[in-house]
C-alpha cells in the first residue's frame, strides 16, 4: 500500500516536471508570429529560394519549378546573381548565428521553469532576451529583402510582383 502511493505521488511528480517544460516553448511560440516559409525575402528564406536554389518544394513540379521559371522569367545578369547569392549567403550566415544563441536562450529560459524556486525576473529576462534575437532575425531579414530588391531593375520587380500575386501570395515591397 505504502509503496503504491510513493509510485503514484513520484509518477505525479514526474508527469507535472515534463508539463512545466514544456510551458517555456508553448509561451515562446505564443510571442513569436508564424510565418508560412519563414521570415524573409519574398515569403522565404532568401530569394535565392526563389530564384532555383535549395528547398521549397524542388521535387515533381512543386514551387521550385515555378522559381526556375521565375529566375529565367526575370533575366538576372551574372553580377545580379552574384549578389543576390552574397546577400543571400550573409544573411544565412548572421541567422544561423543568431538561431544558436536562440536554442542557448531557449535551453536556459526551460532551466528556469524547471529550478525548484521561480524566479520571475530572470524568466522575463530570458524572454526580452529570445524576443530581441527573433526581432535581430526579423530585421535582418527586411534588410536583406530591401538589399535584393535593389539588385532589381523596376521590370524585374514588377515581374517578380505579379508572380506572387498570381501565386496568392504577397507581393514584395
Amino acid at each position: 500500500m505504502k509503496n503504491s502511493r510513493h509510485f503514484s505521488r513520484l509518477a505525479a511528480c514526474g508527469l507535472a516536471v515534463s508539463l512545466i517544460g514544456m510551458v517555456p516553448s508553448l509561451h515562446a511560440n505564443q510571442a513569436y508570429p508564424v510565418y508560412p516559409y519563414g521570415p524573409a525575402m519574398m515569403g522565404g528564406y532568401g530569394m535565392g529560394h526563389m530564384m532555383g536554389g535549395p528547398g521549397m518544394g524542388h521535387m515533381g513540379g512543386g514551387p521550385g519549378m515555378a522559381a526556375a521559371n521565375l529566375a529565367s522569367a526575370l533575366g538576372l545578369t551574372e553580377e545580379q546573381q552574384a549578389s543576390l547569392t552574397t546577400i543571400r549567403d550573409e544573411t544565412r550566415k548572421l541567422h544561423w548565428s543568431l538561431r544558436s544563441e536562440l536554442m542557448n536562450q531557449q535551453t536556459r529560459l526551460r532551466n528556469l521553469y524547471l529550478a525548484p524556486m521561480l524566479d520571475n525576473e530572470a524568466i522575463s529576462a530570458v524572454n526580452n532576451e529570445i524576443n530581441k534575437l527573433r526581432q535581430r532575425m526579423i530585421d535582418s531579414a527586411a534588410e536583406a529583402h530591401k538589399n535584393m530588391r535593389a539588385v532589381l531593375t523596376a521590370e524585374q520587380v514588377e515581374t517578380l510582383q505579379n508572380f506572387w500575386a498570381k501565386r496568392g501570395q504577397a507581393p514584395c515591397n
